[in-house]
């Protein structure tokens, strides 16, 4: 990879940095403001919802805007709506924050598939790994920083929305001093979604639970831990914990799928994630104890996509990935657009130790049916897999291609 090239990718890393700060704290912000305005769980659950609802359209339909009118100044248009969308919720009228919400997903979306797409544009076949890995540690950081944003004590709500606004329009400037060519576009084989289950219903499923956990994680956490006592600085502690420990563990288990039954692996992954569960439902009243047991969790949750996606890769055809991937993508929104529902409903009607309830069963549900199908199919030959590919569970759409080119190639 040439310094050129290298140099080239500063712009689009800063625009998303910031980006990515602003819409880590505009998501807890939101639930915690919610809480504070005294709106129901239901509710803050649907608003939750319709950020993921417009984060999957997003991830589909934004690409006709970048044919028409170019990727800088889709990202800029994008950019701007956000600000907008961002400055509405500083009002007290929080139904309008359900069409607000939608709309900072939709762009969110959009906005992460064009700095995606430089990256994968100016990658090499030699750097993908080394550049897609510090996208992702970057990201990570950058919406784990926006969490301690929380510790700030602003004298009005408004301030805060002001603030993320600010970022959202200060993340254009980076890519206006920047040229770039467009992606070209690919030829997609059509995979229908029986035959995708058929090949691979360990990953539609894991990805489709992937979806009802981290949905519930992104929109429902902080208010959990408001409901349990926590105060805002502690709830910034644990959230930028809980998201650390989801970068990080991500290498180490994506080694160890790539030489073992990735399905096993999945396995085990939930089994210890439902008892790291059993143990929060004891231990979420201190402090440590709850801080301890998030990075554990978060570092197990976010895992379970990536681990799905390489088990789907493992089983298709280097022709079959763009539309799988696609399939996949949709699966996983529609986890996370209904999880918040669920979830929401269980705390108003159960009460707030529902949530991690919420949380176990799914794991133990997902640990057991892979290790079932583990006795049932076996294993893909280590020779066969694709490399395990590190994935950010928000906007899984242009990561996730990184790893075509290379297997469209073979």
């Amino acid at each position: 990879m040439t310094l050129s090239k290298l140099l080239s990718l500063i712009a689009p890393t800063l625009s998303m940095a910031l980006l990515t700060v602003g819409n880590g704290l505009f998501t807890t912000t939101t639930t915690l403001q919610l809480q504070s305005m005294q709106v129901s769980t239901w509710l803050i659950g649907i608003i939750a919802s319709s950020y993921f609802a417009g984060l999957v359209l997003g991830s589909y339909f934004t690409k006709r805007l970048f044919t028409r009118v170019g990727y800088i100044r889709s990202f800029a248009l994008f950019a701007a709506f956000i600000a907008v969308a961002t400055i509405a919720q500083g009002t007290s009228n929080f139904i309008l924050w359900i069409p607000c919400r939608f709309v900072v997903g939709y762009c969110i979306a959009g906005l992460f598939i064009v700095v995606e797409s430089w990256f994968l544009k100016q990658s090499t076949e030699e750097s993908k790994g080394m550049v897609f890995g510090s996208y992702l540690f970057t990201y990570y950081l950058a919406l784990a920083g926006g969490q301690l944003l929380l510790l700030i004590h602003f004298s009005s709500p408004l301030l805060i929305f002001c603030l993320i606004s600010a970022l959202a329009s200060l993340s254009i400037i980076p890519v206006c001093f920047t040229r770039f060519s467009e992606p070209g576009i690919e030829s997609e084989a059509l995979f229908s979604p029986g035959l995708l289950f058929q090949k691979a219903h360990v990953g539609i499923i894991g990805c489709f639970v992937a979806g009802l956990v981290l949905g519930v994680i992104f929109g429902l956490y902080p208010l959990y831990l408001d409901h349990i006592g926590q105060n805002k600085d502690n709830i910034a502690i644990i959230l930028f914990l809980t998201i650390i420990a989801g970068a990080l563990f991500q290498i180490p288990i994506g080694k160890i799928s790539d030489h073992f039954d990735r399905r096993l692996v999945l396995s085990i992954m939930c089994l210890i994630a439902f008892f790291v569960c059993l143990l929060l439902l004891f231990f979420h009243q201190l402090f440590i104890g709850i801080a301890i047991l998030s990075c554990f969790l978060g570092g197990l949750v976010y895992t379970i996509y990536p681990l799905s996606i390489s088990h789907t890769t493992d089983r298709i055809s280097p022709t079959e990935v763009i539309s799988a991937l696609s399939l996949l993508t949709l699966v996983y929104g529609l986890g996370c657009t209904i999880g918040p529902l669920v979830a929401s409903t269980l705390m108003t009607s159960v009460g707030n130790n529902s949530f991690f309830m919420y949380l176990g069963v799914l794991m133990i549900a997902l640990g057991l049916y892979a290790y079932i199908q583990t006795r049932q199919k076996k294993p893909v030959k280590d020779k066969d897999k694709t490399k395990f590919v590190a994935s950010k569970a928000e906007t899984p759409s242009v990561i996730g291609r990184a790893d075509e080119d290379d297997l469209l190639k073979e």
